[in-house]
């Protein structure tokens, strides 16, 4: 019954490319600890102060049920005034919020049109949605809105949804978001940016996003705006909301305590 497995590791194997769990060792160029906080005393201090205040190691179970901790809403608490936001919802990673938000948000009838570079974690929450999806060229906000139209001539009657990632990893390019923003606005979509890569990689990345006056839009460039509100209307999404994901694994917004 293996025999197969054991075949296609060996053929891995004599290429190269099988791989092993090892040691870390040397400079760091491979993980997402980007600014060296996964080791950083400072967090060590928090964790232990914590625990000798009685903070569960574990959650014990679904925040649905009996995993919810104070700690969990203070959390999101001070992240949703941080970032300006009506409200925060912590994940265990990037990768599972992008998994949440597109296999629960769009909905039967509605339309994904995605960056054809965005993460895996993206193409898996499509792959679970019940909405259709289509590709756009990279950072094209002119196939993004073609999309958009050929749908709306063939038929679609519901909310289209473009996501997209704020700054791509691989390539190390930024998406034009104002652009994108203005897309969403004509055709009355929502606008989806993963930002596991953007916070304080740079100074105009690490800016906090600052709320509009009362029903206008927010201010232009997007680009490098972080926690937007998300503005909701007889239960369907508004036009042109931008859910900004923290991402990146646990290192990626830590919370020590004061």
């Amino acid at each position: 019954m293996l025999d197969f497995h054991r075949a296609d590791l060996a053929r891995l194997a004599a290429r190269d490319r099988l791989r092993v769990l090892a040691p870390m060792a040397g400079k760091d160029f491979a993980s997402n600890d980007y600014l060296g906080l996964a080791s950083h005393p400072r967090l060590a201090a928090a964790i232990a102060e914590a625990v000798g205040q009685g903070v569960p190691v574990g959650s014990g179970g679904s925040r649905l049920l009996r995993g919810n901790h104070p700690e969990h809403e203070a959390l999101e608490a001070e992240a949703a005034a941080f970032f300006g936001a009506e409200a925060s919802l912590y994940f265990s990673s990037g990768y599972t919020a992008n998994v949440a938000i597109l296999a629960t948000l769009p909905q039967r009838g509605d339309l994904i049109v995605h960056d054809a570079l965005v993460h895996a974690s993206m193409h898996e929450g499509m792959r679970l949605s019940r909405a259709q999806s289509v590709a756009a060229a990279h950072n094209d906000p002119g196939a993004v809105a073609q999309a958009i139209r050929a749908w709306r001539d063939g038929g679609g009657k519901g909310t289209p949804w473009i996501a997209v990632e704020s700054l791509y990893s691989m390539d190390g390019d930024t998406a034009p978001l104002a652009d994108l923003y203005a897309v969403a606005e004509q055709h009355d979509a929502m606008l989806i940016v993963d930002e596991a890569h953007a916070p304080a990689s740079s100074e105009r990345a690490a800016r906090v996003w600052q709320r509009p006056a009362s029903g206008s839009s927010p201010s232009i460039p997007a680009a490098r705006r972080w926690g937007a509100k998300a503005r909701w209307s007889r239960g369907r999404p508004s036009s042109a909301t931008i859910w900004s994901i923290a991402g990146g694994g646990s290192s990626s917004r830590p919370r020590p305590r004061r």
